[in-house]
Protein backbone atom coordinates (compact mmCIF):
# COMPACT_ATOMS: atom_id res chain seq x y z
CA UNK A 1 0.00 0.00 0.00
CA UNK A 2 1.25 3.48 -0.89
CA UNK A 3 -1.07 5.42 1.41
CA UNK A 4 0.18 4.47 4.90
CA UNK A 5 3.53 4.48 6.70
CA UNK A 6 4.53 3.88 10.30
CA UNK A 7 7.87 5.10 11.64
CA UNK A 8 9.74 6.32 14.69
CA UNK A 9 11.75 9.48 13.95
CA UNK A 10 15.40 9.25 14.92
CA UNK A 11 17.48 12.26 16.01
CA UNK A 12 19.07 12.21 12.55
CA UNK A 13 15.61 12.46 10.93
CA UNK A 14 14.74 15.51 13.03
CA UNK A 15 18.07 17.13 12.17
CA UNK A 16 17.53 16.43 8.46
CA UNK A 17 14.00 17.87 8.62
CA UNK A 18 15.27 21.01 10.35
CA UNK A 19 17.95 21.39 7.69
CA UNK A 20 15.60 20.72 4.76
CA UNK A 21 12.92 23.01 6.16
CA UNK A 22 14.98 26.13 5.69
CA UNK A 23 15.06 27.27 2.03
CA UNK A 24 18.56 27.74 0.65
CA UNK A 25 18.37 30.72 -1.69
CA UNK A 26 22.07 30.55 -2.58
CA UNK A 27 22.33 26.77 -2.50
CA UNK A 28 25.46 25.57 -0.74
CA UNK A 29 26.59 29.20 -0.37
CA UNK A 30 23.48 30.19 1.58
CA UNK A 31 25.34 30.79 4.84
CA UNK A 32 27.53 33.29 3.00
CA UNK A 33 24.35 35.23 2.20
CA UNK A 34 23.49 35.34 5.90
CA UNK A 35 27.04 36.38 6.80
CA UNK A 36 26.91 39.28 4.33
CA UNK A 37 23.49 40.29 5.64
CA UNK A 38 24.85 40.25 9.19
CA UNK A 39 27.80 42.45 8.18
CA UNK A 40 25.55 44.98 6.42
CA UNK A 41 23.13 45.19 9.34
CA UNK A 42 25.98 45.60 11.83
CA UNK A 43 27.55 48.38 9.75
CA UNK A 44 24.20 50.15 9.44
CA UNK A 45 23.84 50.06 13.24
CA UNK A 46 27.41 51.27 13.63
CA UNK A 47 26.91 54.24 11.31
CA UNK A 48 23.65 55.14 13.06
CA UNK A 49 25.48 55.16 16.42
CA UNK A 50 28.38 57.12 14.92
CA UNK A 51 25.99 59.72 13.52
CA UNK A 52 24.26 60.11 16.87
CA UNK A 53 27.56 60.45 18.78
CA UNK A 54 28.81 63.05 16.29
CA UNK A 55 25.64 65.13 16.49
CA UNK A 56 25.23 64.95 20.25
CA UNK A 57 28.82 65.01 21.50
CA UNK A 58 30.95 66.09 18.55
CA UNK A 59 33.07 62.96 18.78
CA UNK A 60 34.19 61.23 15.57
CA UNK A 61 34.28 57.45 16.01
CA UNK A 62 34.29 56.17 12.41
CA UNK A 63 37.60 54.33 12.32
CA UNK A 64 38.56 51.21 10.40
CA UNK A 65 39.19 49.23 13.57
CA UNK A 66 35.67 49.90 14.87
CA UNK A 67 34.10 49.15 11.49
CA UNK A 68 36.05 45.89 11.33
CA UNK A 69 34.91 44.95 14.85
CA UNK A 70 31.25 45.58 14.04
CA UNK A 71 31.60 43.74 10.70
CA UNK A 72 33.14 40.75 12.45
CA UNK A 73 30.36 40.71 15.05
CA UNK A 74 27.72 40.86 12.30
CA UNK A 75 29.45 38.07 10.39
CA UNK A 76 29.51 35.87 13.50
CA UNK A 77 25.81 36.50 14.14
CA UNK A 78 24.97 35.75 10.50
CA UNK A 79 27.02 32.55 10.57
CA UNK A 80 25.38 31.47 13.81
CA UNK A 81 21.91 32.23 12.48
CA UNK A 82 22.61 30.08 9.43
CA UNK A 83 23.57 27.09 11.56
CA UNK A 84 20.73 24.59 11.72
CA UNK A 85 20.57 22.83 15.04
CA UNK A 86 21.16 19.12 14.63
CA UNK A 87 21.15 18.21 18.31
CA UNK A 88 18.17 16.13 19.38
CA UNK A 89 18.45 13.87 22.39
CA UNK A 90 17.25 10.29 22.18
CA UNK A 91 14.59 10.97 24.84
CA UNK A 92 13.12 13.96 22.99
CA UNK A 93 9.29 13.65 23.31
CA UNK A 94 8.95 14.26 19.56
CA UNK A 95 10.85 11.05 18.81
CA UNK A 96 7.92 8.71 19.37
CA UNK A 97 6.35 6.13 17.09
CA UNK A 98 3.77 7.58 14.74
CA UNK A 99 1.77 6.75 11.65
CA UNK A 100 0.99 8.83 8.57
CA UNK A 101 -2.03 7.91 6.45
CA UNK A 102 -3.32 9.37 3.18
CA UNK A 103 -6.97 9.47 2.20
CA UNK A 104 -9.15 11.03 -0.47
CA UNK A 105 -10.19 13.84 1.91
CA UNK A 106 -6.85 14.56 3.57
CA UNK A 107 -4.01 13.07 5.58
CA UNK A 108 -3.89 11.91 9.17
CA UNK A 109 -0.93 11.50 11.50
CA UNK A 110 -1.17 9.72 14.85
CA UNK A 111 1.21 9.13 17.70
CA UNK A 112 1.31 8.79 21.43
CA UNK A 113 -1.17 11.27 22.89
CA UNK A 114 -1.80 13.10 19.62
CA UNK A 115 -3.88 12.77 16.47
CA UNK A 116 -4.01 15.33 13.67
CA UNK A 117 -6.17 15.41 10.55
CA UNK A 118 -5.72 17.93 7.75
CA UNK A 119 -8.01 18.28 4.74
CA UNK A 120 -6.29 18.44 1.37
CA UNK A 121 -7.89 21.83 0.75
CA UNK A 122 -5.83 23.11 3.70
CA UNK A 123 -2.53 21.87 2.26
CA UNK A 124 -0.56 24.62 0.53
CA UNK A 125 2.22 22.40 -0.83
CA UNK A 126 3.83 18.97 -0.78
CA UNK A 127 7.59 19.44 -0.95
CA UNK A 128 10.29 16.86 -1.64
CA UNK A 129 13.48 18.21 -0.07
CA UNK A 130 16.49 15.93 -0.02
CA UNK A 131 15.81 13.43 2.78
CA UNK A 132 12.32 14.56 3.79
CA UNK A 133 8.79 14.82 2.38
CA UNK A 134 7.00 17.86 3.80
CA UNK A 135 3.26 18.51 3.94
CA UNK A 136 2.87 22.27 4.34
CA UNK A 137 -0.46 23.58 5.63
CA UNK A 138 -1.82 26.94 4.56
CA UNK A 139 -1.34 28.21 8.15
CA UNK A 140 2.42 27.49 7.81
CA UNK A 141 2.45 24.30 9.87
CA UNK A 142 4.79 21.57 8.66
CA UNK A 143 4.28 17.80 8.82
CA UNK A 144 7.13 15.57 7.68
CA UNK A 145 7.86 12.00 6.70
CA UNK A 146 11.54 10.97 6.50
CA UNK A 147 12.43 9.02 3.38
CA UNK A 148 14.44 6.68 5.59
CA UNK A 149 11.12 5.30 6.87
CA UNK A 150 10.45 3.62 3.52
CA UNK A 151 11.88 0.39 2.25
CA UNK A 152 13.60 2.10 -0.66
CA UNK A 153 13.54 5.23 -2.79
CA UNK A 154 10.83 3.77 -5.04
CA UNK A 155 8.50 3.32 -2.05
CA UNK A 156 9.07 6.91 -0.92
CA UNK A 157 8.41 8.09 -4.46
CA UNK A 158 5.19 6.07 -4.65
CA UNK A 159 3.99 7.51 -1.32
CA UNK A 160 4.65 11.07 -2.49
CA UNK A 161 2.98 10.37 -5.82
CA UNK A 162 -0.11 9.02 -4.04
CA UNK A 163 -0.22 12.11 -1.82
CA UNK A 164 0.06 14.46 -4.79
CA UNK A 165 -2.70 12.60 -6.63
CA UNK A 166 -5.05 12.79 -3.65
CA UNK A 167 -4.15 16.45 -3.10
CA UNK A 168 -4.69 17.44 -6.73
CA UNK A 169 -7.92 15.47 -7.00
CA UNK A 170 -9.37 17.05 -3.88
CA UNK A 171 -8.46 20.57 -4.94
CA UNK A 172 -9.76 19.99 -8.47
CA UNK A 173 -13.03 18.54 -7.16
CA UNK A 174 -12.71 15.10 -8.77
CA UNK A 175 -12.39 11.56 -7.43
CA UNK A 176 -8.91 9.99 -7.42
CA UNK A 177 -8.29 6.54 -8.79
CA UNK A 178 -7.96 3.71 -6.24
CA UNK A 179 -4.50 3.57 -4.72
CA UNK A 180 -3.84 0.04 -5.97
CA UNK A 181 -4.70 1.03 -9.55
CA UNK A 182 -2.24 3.93 -9.75
CA UNK A 183 1.05 3.14 -11.37
CA UNK A 184 3.06 5.95 -12.83
CA UNK A 185 4.03 5.29 -16.44
CA UNK A 186 7.69 5.21 -17.38
CA UNK A 187 7.03 6.50 -20.90
CA UNK A 188 5.14 9.62 -22.02
CA UNK A 189 3.91 10.76 -25.41
CA UNK A 190 2.45 14.27 -25.43
CA UNK A 191 1.21 16.60 -28.15
CA UNK A 192 0.41 20.29 -27.72
CA UNK A 193 0.68 23.65 -29.44
CA UNK A 194 2.92 26.22 -27.79
CA UNK A 195 1.49 29.68 -27.27
CA UNK A 196 3.07 32.99 -26.41
CA UNK A 197 1.54 32.80 -22.92
CA UNK A 198 3.65 29.68 -22.32
CA UNK A 199 6.80 31.63 -23.18
CA UNK A 200 5.68 34.40 -20.82
CA UNK A 201 5.18 31.89 -18.01
CA UNK A 202 8.77 30.67 -18.39
CA UNK A 203 10.11 34.24 -18.58
CA UNK A 204 8.30 35.03 -15.31
CA UNK A 205 10.12 32.27 -13.40
CA UNK A 206 12.49 33.52 -10.69
CA UNK A 207 16.03 32.50 -11.48
CA UNK A 208 19.56 33.41 -10.49
CA UNK A 209 21.08 36.24 -12.49
CA UNK A 210 23.91 35.20 -14.80
CA UNK A 211 26.19 36.84 -17.34
CA UNK A 212 25.45 40.40 -18.39
CA UNK A 213 22.34 40.56 -16.19
CA UNK A 214 24.42 40.09 -13.05
CA UNK A 215 26.95 42.65 -14.33
CA UNK A 216 24.11 45.08 -14.98
CA UNK A 217 23.20 44.93 -11.29
CA UNK A 218 26.63 45.12 -9.65
CA UNK A 219 29.04 46.75 -12.11
CA UNK A 220 27.47 50.26 -11.98
CA UNK A 221 27.64 50.22 -8.17
CA UNK A 222 31.36 49.38 -8.28
CA UNK A 223 32.02 52.05 -10.91
CA UNK A 224 30.07 54.70 -9.01
CA UNK A 225 31.97 53.87 -5.82
CA UNK A 226 35.31 54.17 -7.60
CA UNK A 227 34.29 57.43 -9.30
CA UNK A 228 33.03 58.84 -6.00
CA UNK A 229 36.30 58.00 -4.24
CA UNK A 230 38.33 59.61 -7.08
CA UNK A 231 36.22 62.80 -7.04
CA UNK A 232 36.54 63.06 -3.26
CA UNK A 233 40.31 62.83 -3.45
CA UNK A 234 40.64 65.30 -6.35
CA UNK A 235 37.91 67.82 -5.42
CA UNK A 236 38.18 69.46 -1.98
CA UNK A 237 34.76 71.13 -2.32
CA UNK A 238 33.05 67.77 -2.91
CA UNK A 239 34.96 66.27 0.01
CA UNK A 240 33.86 69.12 2.29
CA UNK A 241 30.24 68.69 1.14
CA UNK A 242 30.37 65.00 2.04
CA UNK A 243 31.80 65.86 5.45
CA UNK A 244 28.95 68.29 6.07
CA UNK A 245 26.39 65.64 5.15
CA UNK A 246 27.72 63.24 7.75
CA UNK A 247 28.45 59.54 7.48
CA UNK A 248 24.92 58.36 8.21
CA UNK A 249 23.42 60.65 5.56
CA UNK A 250 25.94 59.43 3.01
CA UNK A 251 25.19 55.78 3.83
CA UNK A 252 21.45 56.46 3.65
CA UNK A 253 21.89 58.19 0.28
CA UNK A 254 23.91 55.24 -1.02
CA UNK A 255 21.24 52.77 0.14
CA UNK A 256 18.47 54.84 -1.44
CA UNK A 257 20.46 55.12 -4.65
CA UNK A 258 21.12 51.37 -4.68
CA UNK A 259 17.42 50.68 -4.15
CA UNK A 260 16.49 53.08 -6.96
CA UNK A 261 19.03 51.47 -9.29
CA UNK A 262 17.73 48.01 -8.44
CA UNK A 263 14.19 49.19 -9.23
CA UNK A 264 15.28 50.68 -12.54
CA UNK A 265 17.16 47.52 -13.51
CA UNK A 266 14.23 45.30 -12.48
CA UNK A 267 11.80 47.32 -14.60
CA UNK A 268 14.25 47.34 -17.51
CA UNK A 269 14.80 43.59 -17.33
CA UNK A 270 11.04 43.01 -17.16
CA UNK A 271 10.68 45.10 -20.31
CA UNK A 272 13.45 43.10 -21.98
CA UNK A 273 11.73 39.82 -21.04
CA UNK A 274 8.41 41.09 -22.40
CA UNK A 275 10.14 42.07 -25.65
CA UNK A 276 11.81 38.66 -25.90
CA UNK A 277 8.45 36.94 -25.41
CA UNK A 278 6.86 39.05 -28.15
CA UNK A 279 9.71 38.31 -30.57
CA UNK A 280 10.09 34.63 -29.69
CA UNK A 281 9.54 32.30 -32.61
CA UNK A 282 6.83 29.73 -31.88
CA UNK A 283 6.44 26.40 -33.68
CA UNK A 284 3.84 26.74 -36.41
CA UNK A 285 2.38 23.30 -35.79
CA UNK A 286 2.05 20.92 -32.89
CA UNK A 287 4.96 20.07 -30.63
CA UNK A 288 5.30 16.37 -29.91
CA UNK A 289 7.23 15.28 -26.83
CA UNK A 290 8.26 11.73 -26.02
CA UNK A 291 9.91 11.01 -22.68
CA UNK A 292 11.26 7.86 -21.12
CA UNK A 293 13.96 6.93 -18.63
CA UNK A 294 16.73 7.70 -21.11
CA UNK A 295 15.69 11.23 -22.03
CA UNK A 296 13.30 13.50 -23.92
CA UNK A 297 12.65 13.84 -27.63
CA UNK A 298 10.98 16.99 -28.98
CA UNK A 299 9.65 17.19 -32.52
CA UNK A 300 8.29 20.42 -34.01
CA UNK A 301 8.11 21.94 -37.51
CA UNK A 302 9.88 19.00 -39.10
CA UNK A 303 12.92 19.02 -36.78
CA UNK A 304 13.68 16.65 -33.92
CA UNK A 305 15.87 17.21 -30.86
CA UNK A 306 16.95 14.54 -28.40
CA UNK A 307 18.00 15.45 -24.84
CA UNK A 308 19.40 13.07 -22.25
CA UNK A 309 18.27 13.69 -18.68
CA UNK A 310 21.77 14.76 -17.69
CA UNK A 311 21.30 17.69 -20.10
CA UNK A 312 18.24 18.81 -18.10
CA UNK A 313 19.66 19.91 -14.73
CA UNK A 314 16.46 21.56 -13.45
CA UNK A 315 12.79 20.55 -13.57
CA UNK A 316 10.29 23.13 -12.34
CA UNK A 317 6.58 22.74 -11.64
CA UNK A 318 4.46 25.85 -12.22
CA UNK A 319 0.74 26.47 -11.78
CA UNK A 320 0.05 25.44 -15.39
CA UNK A 321 3.40 24.23 -16.79
CA UNK A 322 6.32 21.87 -16.34
CA UNK A 323 9.64 23.42 -17.37
CA UNK A 324 12.56 21.16 -18.33
CA UNK A 325 15.42 23.66 -18.12
CA UNK A 326 18.56 22.98 -20.12
CA UNK A 327 20.09 26.34 -19.10
CA UNK A 328 18.83 29.15 -16.85
CA UNK A 329 17.58 30.95 -19.98
CA UNK A 330 16.11 28.08 -22.01
CA UNK A 331 13.75 25.20 -21.35
CA UNK A 332 11.40 22.70 -22.87
CA UNK A 333 7.95 24.01 -21.93
CA UNK A 334 5.14 21.50 -21.34
CA UNK A 335 1.76 23.19 -20.67
CA UNK A 336 -1.08 21.80 -18.58
CA UNK A 337 -3.28 21.36 -21.67
CA UNK A 338 -0.94 18.58 -22.84
CA UNK A 339 -2.25 16.42 -19.97
CA UNK A 340 -5.62 15.10 -18.92
CA UNK A 341 -5.49 17.20 -15.74
CA UNK A 342 -3.20 18.71 -13.13
CA UNK A 343 -2.70 15.37 -11.40
CA UNK A 344 -1.27 13.94 -14.63
CA UNK A 345 0.96 16.99 -15.01
CA UNK A 346 2.26 16.61 -11.44
CA UNK A 347 2.87 12.93 -12.15
CA UNK A 348 4.95 13.83 -15.21
CA UNK A 349 6.84 16.44 -13.16
CA UNK A 350 7.67 13.83 -10.50
CA UNK A 351 8.86 11.41 -13.20
CA UNK A 352 11.02 14.08 -14.88
CA UNK A 353 12.49 15.36 -11.62
CA UNK A 354 13.47 11.87 -10.49
CA UNK A 355 14.97 11.06 -13.89
CA UNK A 356 16.98 14.29 -13.84
CA UNK A 357 18.25 13.68 -10.29
CA UNK A 358 19.28 10.10 -11.05
CA UNK A 359 21.08 11.23 -14.19
CA UNK A 360 23.08 13.81 -12.20
CA UNK A 361 23.99 11.21 -9.60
Amino acid sequence: MNDHIEFTPAPADMAAAARDLRPRNWGRWDRLRLVLAGVLIALLIFFAIARYVWQQHGVYIVYWEDMAAFSFAGAVLGWGYGKVSGRFSADDPRLTERSFSLGKDGFETRGRRFETKVDWTGVADIADRRDTIFFIAEWKEYYFVPKRAFADAAAAEAFERTARDFWSARRDGRNPAPVEARARPDRYSLAYRLERADMAAFAALRRELTGWRKALIFLPAVLLGAIGAWIRESNPDFSAWLDRMGTFAVVAAVLVGAGAWYLVVTVAMSAVRALQVRRAKLPEGQTRLAADKSGVQIAADGSTERLAWREIPAVTLGPAHVFLSTTPASAVIVPLRAFTGRAAMVEFYTFAEEASKHAEA
